[in-house]
């Protein structure tokens, strides 16, 4: 049997209602954050430092890749994505 048991990436559909949490925001953290919520679903983000979760909040990352700013604050804007602080566990 040669059956796919999961959909590629293009084929999954989602509905605007979808959540997802990326807990730690450094940089594998808050690209997919960024690129999940760039996608359509609403991403709570949590990390530990508040002032990282200010500045992100405000559209400022520790990311230096051209555009990627652009796409947070898209994100912000649009409501799909939204920063938080707190202790884990």
């Amino acid at each position: 049997m040669n059956a796919r048991l999961q959909p590629s990436w293009a084929e999954m559909k989602h509905s605007p209602t979808q959540r997802v949490s990326v807990v730690g925001l450094g940089d594998v953290g808050l690209n997919a954050a960024v690129l999940l919520s760039s996608r359509g679903f609403h991403v709570s983000g949590v990390d530990t430092d508040v002032a990282r979760v200010k500045a992100l909040s405000n559209g400022f990352s520790q990311i230096h890749v051209p555009g990627f700013d652009a796409l947070l604050r898209r994100s912000l804007r649009k409501k799909t994505l939204a920063f938080g602080h707190g202790q884990p566990w």
